[in-house]
């Protein structure tokens, strides 16, 4: 299962509720990306957890899709970690907690 917090840049204003860098839920492991385009922090999924015959990847094998914005579905993601520069204008990004937990 894994976890997800509050991030808001302090400059800028940029925040989403991600994990802050790898995780893993039971199907499938995420990162944090960064979208340029739609100007958003989101964990993609990036790679499977359970082999090709699980039944669960294969009941979401149509709707996973890997390193891709779930908003504008551009490809041309930044990876962002917490503790890292805020991607959008550098400032500092915090972890304002509110933890929230998914699979």
């Amino acid at each position: 299962m894994g976890a997800r917090l509050n991030f808001t840049c302090g400059k800028c204003g940029l925040s989403g509720v991600v994990s802050g860098g790898p995780d893993r839920g039971f199907v499938v492991r995420t990162d944090t990306r960064y979208c340029a385009q739609c100007r958003t922090l989101f964990d993609a999924a990036v790679s499977w957890t359970v082999s090709e015959d699980d039944p669960r990847r294969r009941s979401m094998e149509e709707s996973v899709r890997f390193n891709e914005c779930h908003s504008c579905h551009s490809t041309e993601l930044a990876s962002w970690h917490g503790g890292e520069p805020c991607p959008c204008c550098g400032g500092t990004v915090e972890c304002k907690g509110g933890m929230e937990l998914w699979d």
